[in-house]
């Protein structure tokens, strides 16, 4: 291999090294004042609730509803809320991109991860009461923008309900 190619094959490496630690869900020791508070929208999400809905039932026709999802972000980090009928348990705020991840256009600001959904979204309707979830989101001309993702071990998350555009609630 020439010196060349060496320094190529360094750079190349170095960059794919730098990409991950620009979107990597990081504490935040502060928490932006612009996103305290309680938001609150509606979402649709489809019914039945499926981690997979290639998998309906024979004979279970897929229909939506909308549903009232309700975040309130603390000044600590830590976050509650709801989705339909599903409350959030141990969910914290974390920074999802940095600088670099903000150039590149990789990943959201922040994410609501580590917690799960406890509950029923809709009754009758769900395959399980606990979901593992995230939403990751921007703050966009005061609003947050974003989506709700079911998290499920060796699987790709799942948008249960997207879009997740919630305004302040005064």
């Amino acid at each position: 291999m020439t010196r060349l190619n060496l320094w190529r094959m360094l750079l190349i490496l170095t960059v794919l090294a730098m990409l991950p630690a620009g979107c990597l869900a990081t504490p935040l020791t502060v928490v932006d004042p612009a996103l305290v508070g309680t938001w609150q929208g509606t979402c649709e999400i489809g019914l039945p609730v499926l981690f997979d809905p290639s998998q309906l039932p024979e004979g279970v026709e897929r229909t939506h509803q909308s549903v009232a999802l309700t975040v309130t972000i603390h000044e600590d980090a830590s976050v509650d809320g709801s989705l339909g009928d599903a409350m959030f348990e141990e969910c914290v705020l974390k920074a999802n991109r940095n600088d670099l991840g903000r150039s590149l256009n990789i990943a959201s600001d922040y994410i609501v991860i580590d917690g799960f959904l406890s509950g029923a979204i809709v009754p009758d309707q769900d395959e399980t009461d606990v979901k593992n979830f995230t939403i990751p989101f921007d703050l966009v001309e005061g609003k947050i923008e974003g989506g709700l993702m079911w998290v499920a071990e060796g699987k790709y998350p799942f948008p249960l309900c997207s879009p997740a555009n919630l305004t302040r609630s005064e």
